[in-house]
């Protein structure tokens, strides 16, 4: 089974992941705040994932939904040619529920030239047309793809828009596994289909160490052109002070003036010869873009400050930026949760979280892999990929958590594989960002666990 998990560990292969850190200041909210049980939430799972013959199933990407309020998302595996699917689920007309569709079948072309393994966020247009990516490990370097309702058939039709690696050294880009982004995009303003686009790939460009990209309708809505807006790892030193291996689910945010924020995973000038990664910006220069490192994580000692950053960044409306790190935070590795106020290499840092601090099964979870969402009153939402205190999943090391940040309080809502012992039936392992909905219901997804094991949807009411 080829999850994005062991996807991003194939394509880290050759590349060094050293721990040290250099002393220097940086804020530690947290240091002696406890983290608290669980809220007044509601938690349901909503759809079990491979349920019939050729089913859909390892689920790790985010989900998005329409104006009519369907959800979208994709699978690395499963499907007609066991290479992956996109799906829908809309609540059911005659009865509550949701009800699931297939919408396509990847690898269904020769070579799998309409890609394989799909992964990261979905963008859906105002016209119900998705866009995403898709990393096609060991079918390819990836492509950029639409999806658009073929009338008359029950799955729908698939465009490339751009396939990766097209160009000699793959100076375009190798292996895109996060979503794609859009201006306007962190106000909630729905895509308008013919703006530009922006992701990143792991690897590829001119040092092999990812690249940040642009996709521009050229010639018509069917023909796009890729645009590398910065290559990585393009400062070097002891290591690529730049920023090297952005994401895997690093999906960019734009600000109101055109400016781009990530994350890095290895890379920077703190954590040893591999770096700790970075937090950057991407400012239009001209006829080109410049970029910025805010930060550089493992700077301080024993990487307090937390390391090695998978997800993506969430930015308020007063342009301050969160995340977490899958590592790092001084309590057994298990990653903190952070927010940054940008001013270039004056950017303010603090850490908000450090999780596992009851040690052994961190029951307050472990590893944040996605990304954050915030809900009216500032509070912050997410999940850990492994902890939890529930410790029969696959890999014995937890299911995960959802848990709320309130300043620098956590409070745990749920621990994955705490309902059906052994055979974790709300699902483990969550990795996607929440997706939160206009009444405030959040949903996201467990890459395993579930009714047949295969993952699962899951909602959560406050």
């Amino acid at each position: 089974m080829l999850s994005v998990m062991r996807c991003k560990q194939i394509l880290e292969d050759g590349h060094s992941r050293l721990r040290m850190g250099l002393a220097v200041g940086v804020v530690i909210a947290s240091a002696l705040v406890p983290w608290t049980g669980a809220a007044a939430f509601k938690f349901r799972v909503i759809h079990s994932f491979c349920g019939n013959q050729n089913c859909s199933f390892d689920i790790s990407s985010d989900l998005s939904m329409d104006a009519l309020g369907n959800l979208y998302g994709t699978t690395t595996q499963g499907g007609t040619h066991e290479r992956g699917t996109a799906f829908k689920l809309s609540k059911r007309l005659d009865g509550p529920g949701w009800a699931y569709s297939l919408l396509y079948s990847f690898c269904r072309r020769v070579a799998c030239t309409d890609g394989a393994y799909p992964s990261g966020y979905l963008v859906v247009d105002t016209s119900g047309n998705l866009y995403g990516v898709a990393p096609s490990v060991g079918f390819g370097h990836g492509i950029a793809f639409r999806l658009a309702a073929n009338p008359g058939h029950p799955k729908w039709r698939l465009e490339v828009l751009h396939t990766f690696c097209s160009r000699a050294q793959c100076i375009d880009g190798d292996r895109p596994l996060a979503g794609l982004t859009y201006a306007g995009a962190t106000s909630g303003a729905p895509y308008d289909g013919v703006s530009p686009l922006y992701g990143v790939t792991y690897l590829g460009g001119t040092q092999d160490d990812g690249v940040v990209f642009e996709l521009s309708p050229s010639g018509g809505a069917s023909r796009w052109s890729e645009r590398v807006l910065y290559d990585f790892c393009s400062v070097k030193a002891s290591t690529c002070l730049d920023g090297m291996l952005p994401g895997p689910d690093d999906r960019l945010v734009m600000d109101p003036a055109g400016n781009l924020y990530g994350m890095t995973e290895n890379g920077g000038s703190g954590g040893g010869s591999a770096g700790g990664g970075t937090i950057f910006e991407l400012q239009p220069n001209g006829a080109g873009w410049s970029e910025t490192v805010l930060y550089n994580f493992c700077s301080v000692r024993d990487c307090r400050d937390g390391a090695w950053p998978y997800g993506g960044l969430l930015m308020d409306s007063a342009g301050t930026i969160y995340g977490a790190t899958t590592w790092g935070g001084g309590h057994e590795g298990a990653g903190v949760v952070f927010k940054l106020v940008p001013n270039g290499s004056q950017s303010q840092y603090t850490v908000l979280y450090t999780f596992c601090r009851d040690g052994g099964d961190c029951g307050d979870g472990r590893g944040p892999w996605g990304g954050l969402v915030m809900d009216g009153n500032g509070n912050l939402f997410g999940t850990t990929a492994a902890g939890g205190g529930f410790d029969w999943d696959l890999n014995g090391s937890g299911g995960g958590t959802l848990f709320k940040i309130s300043g620098s309080s956590l409070q745990k809502i749920h621990s994955f594989c705490s309902q059906g012992r052994t055979a974790c039936l709300d699902g483990e392992y969550p990795h996607g960002t929440l997706l939160r909905g206009s009444d405030g219901t959040l949903f996201g997804t467990g890459e395993l666990g579930g009714q047949y094991q295969g993952g699962v949807v899951f909602e959560l009411k406050p």
